[in-house]
């Protein structure tokens, strides 16, 4: 399996990154959606997507970009023209002949007859009411010529960049041109290229410039460059650059509602999720200009938390407080909302110059329609969503090919980051109802899932073919929307979920069951859901080989790869199943008995995997009590009861309770495991081993660690519930409020060294 982390080149290799537009070197015709074998920089990939929503660049005919390449005078002048939002006024100026070299015929005559006619303060022809004849934005050579075809200086380039700013002849040295080249270096239009006045620039440094340029400062400063194209709006996050109105006009979304006809031509999903600014002049998007800083990686979701993300790769990245989750047109606290990011959930991650995720993107399907595949390995039908032959295909959260694809898959468009994502999710059971009717219906009802179900369009055909009480298979898109209904019994039922500790049931599709019987005895059990009637959701337990040993650092059952959707759990000899993640492991090699069941998808990938006792969290640690009850006068008919608790934010919480004598003594700490239907029917119960005066200043790592005796102790993640003061006989809160006491501290600990249990005693 390929990382997605690792993937931004490739990103860049499938993104259309375009550059120019004149006869022999610049293709006007070039398609809006190719491939660039010779750009593998992703900075540079999103600049030129920068430029190429404001029609500022094109590109090379064929698949290159030819970053290397130099520029003409002529081809440069067109940039500067778009790319003050100018474009629309050359016709008026193409039949002038200004320059004797630059006849009306010329494919840039336009460009070259506007430009010289421009001034540094945006005005046309003379100085107007002061007589003061301002800064033309070019000039031609000292023989009335111009020089259409002479290659641009990097003097020439800077020059006619900071006369767009506002900057004139005498704003700088009278040495030309280090004095416009001295004064682009200190606002800082120059940055990241630096050349002779006389050296020629390239394509690639061109687009280093022009970006520059939409982020500097004006002359006098107070506004950027940008702002001269439009009304900006800062701080939006840039949804899909590649989308369509309802008039089939390509139109740049934003996640603050905004929908905006683009300028020059459509994205290819390199800047989706990206914060910035979006410059409007009516209807029409002159630019996004991204203005925040740091970088952007694209992640499968392993696990989600309050503060953390972790990614199918094991690397941990902190999360902003302000921090937003991006999905489709919401924009949406991650707080909040982190815990409906399923492992396996795709996303663009945009990490802040302080290394902290400042904004998740989920990319949303866009598309209206749906394709069915026909039989394995076709792709017959995508035209259908996408007029584009460059798109990446993703099942199961894995970048594949065609050849992954199988009979009754669901494929559907995301224009906003241009893929086509399959989805195999199936469900079989009995159809209830349908609104507003069964011939046409919107929505659906089925037996055993809670709400409706949307019905997109490809589906009225063979839907409307069943009345309601028959049974029915749907085939589901990535959001469960119904593409279509099948009765081969190829299109078997693949609907698996977990019953959490509450009792209720969730697919892994993300369908919430209703109406199942006994759920309580399925607490903690990965289960198989399937409709024998009109009525009746019946539950079972999933069960099956082990598949072999776990090599934790490959991630591979056996011979079997693990899938990048994988979902693991944990039980502890045959105790209900939690859900855990691959940090969480300890091990790096988990014996083949330890692995309870492994379940594979399409591909012979796990998908599925529970293991025994693999983390140490899956017991319960608390601390013991003993009660002795006294039940006559004579002493006769004494009961002992011995509780084990923790807290929860200091409230105290029974974990078990009994009366046979099993050799505890009040005080102790312990760890457990006990079957799911009964706290007493332990099937492990062992003592925790204490250390005692444990000072403060021992703690380390954020209170992650603990140093005492030369030994090295690593602290549990759930230890804010396991903090007691003895003396005052109360629960703490948390950890924190257990070191602040300033008392000496007893830790209790298990036999991998793990702190499951803390005392205030001394």
């Amino acid at each position: 399996m390929r990382e997605l982390i690792k993937r931004a080149a490739s990103l860049v290799l499938a993104a259309v990154l375009l550059l120019g537009s004149a006869p022999g070197l610049w293709a006007p015709e070039a398609e809006a959606a190719g491939t660039f074998s010779d750009v593998s920089d992703l900075t540079m990939a999103q600049n030129i997507e920068v430029l190429q929503l404001m029609g500022v660049v094109d590109g090379m005919s064929g698949s290159r970009f030819d970053p290397s390449g130099t520029l003409t005078r002529a081809q440069f002048c067109k940039m500067a023209v778009e790319a003050m939002g100018q474009g629309d006024r050359v016709n008026i100026y193409k039949n002038y002949t200004i320059f004797p070299d630059v006849k009306p015929g010329h494919w840039a005559a336009g460009y070259i007859n506007l430009a010289s006619r421009l001034s540094t303060d945006g005005s046309e022809g003379s100085g107007g009411e002061s007589g003061v004849r301002p800064t033309r934005l070019i000039s031609g050579y000292s023989d009335g010529t111009f020089g259409p075809e002479r290659t641009v200086t990097y003097g020439q380039a800077i020059t006619i960049l900071m006369r767009m700013l506002g900057y004139g002849d005498s704003d700088v040295s009278v040495v030309w041109p280090d004095g416009y080249i001295d004064q682009a270096m200190a606002i800082g239009l120059s940055s990241g290229v630096k050349l002779s006045g006389s050296s020629p620039i390239n394509r690639g440094q061109a687009v280093t410039l022009f970006v520059n340029l939409l982020n500097t400062e004006l002359k006098g400063g107070g506004s950027k460059f940008y702002s001269k194209l439009g009304t900006p709006t800062e701080g939006v996050v840039l949804l899909d650059a590649n989308a369509k109105n309802g008039a089939g006009q390509p139109v740049l979304r934003t996640n603050d509602g905004g929908e905006y006809i683009i300028a020059g031509k459509p994205g290819a999903g390199l800047l989706a999720g990206s914060q910035g600014a979006v410059v409007v002049d009516g209807e029409i998007a002159r630019a996004f200009v991204p203005t925040s800083k740091g970088s952007s990686r694209s992640i499968t979701i392993a696990k989600a938390e309050t503060r953390t993300i972790t990614d199918s790769a094991g690397v941990q990245y902190t999360v902003a407080q302000t921090a937003k989750i991006i999905r489709g047109s919401e924009n949406l606290d991650y707080e909040k909302n982190f815990t409906t990011l399923r492992a396996g959930t795709m996303a663009t991650i945009y990490i802040s110059a302080s290394g902290r995720v400042e904004s998740l993107f989920i990319g949303s399907t866009t598309s209206d329609d749906a394709v069915i595949v026909a039989k394995d390995g076709s792709t017959d039908g995508f035209a259908l969503l996408t007029d584009r032959t460059d798109y990446r295909i993703v099942k199961h959260s894995e970048e594949v090919t065609y050849r992954s694809l199988r009979k009754f898959d669901v494929a559907t468009y995301s224009s906003s980051n241009n893929t086509i994502y399959i989805s195999d999710n199936r469900i079989t059971m009995y159809y209830k109802d349908a609104y507003p009717n069964t011939a046409a219906p919107s929505t659906i009802t089925v037996t055993g899932i809670e709400g409706e179900l949307e019905v997109m369009p490809c589906a009225l055909d063979t839907l409307s073919q069943y009345r309601i009480g028959n049974p029915i298979t749907l085939l589901l898109t990535e959001n469960n929307k119904v593409a279509g209904v099948s009765d081969d019994p190829g299109a078997r039922s693949n609907a698996y979920g977990f019953v959490d500790e509450e009792g209720k049931l969730e697919l892994f599709n993300g369908l919430k069951v209703a109406d199942a019987k006994d759920l309580d005895k399925y607490r903690g059990q990965v289960v198989m859901v399937s409709s024998s009637s009109k009525t009746t959701v019946n539950v079972s337990t999933v069960g099956g080989g082990n598949g072999g040993t776990l090599d934790v650092a490959k991630k591979r059952v056996g011979t079997a790869d693990a899938a990048p959707d994988i979902r693991l759990y944990e039980t502890v000899s045959g105790s209900k199943l939690r859900p855990i993640d691959w940090s969480d492991i300890q091990a790096d090699v988990i014996k083949g008995e330890s692995v309870v069941y492994t379940h594979k998808n399409y591909a012979g990938k796990v998908d599925i995997l529970v293991l025994d006792d693999v983390t140490g969290e899956g017991y319960k640690y608390g601390r013991v009590f003993v009660y002795t009850d006294i039940q006559d006068e004579e002493g006769k008919n004494v009961t002992t009861t011995t509780v084990i608790r923790q807290s929860r934010n200091g409230a105290e919480v029974d974990l078990a309770e009994f009366t046979v004598n099993r050799g505890l003594s009040g005080g102790e700490w312990v760890g457990f495991s006990a079957k799911a239907a009964n706290s007493q029917a332990f099937t492990s119960l062992f003592k925790l081993t204490p250390v005692r005066g444990v000072p403060a200043a021992a703690w380390r790592q954020n209170n992650e660690a603990v140093y005492v005796n030369n030994t090295l102790y690593t602290v549990s993640k759930s230890i804010d519930n396991c903090c007691y003061d003895r003396e005052g006989r109360r629960w703490l809160r948390n950890l924190n409020e257990a070191i602040a006491s300033g008392d000496s501290l007893t830790i209790f600990v298990d036999e991998n060294n793990v702190v499951r249990g803390v005392e205030v005693w001394e």
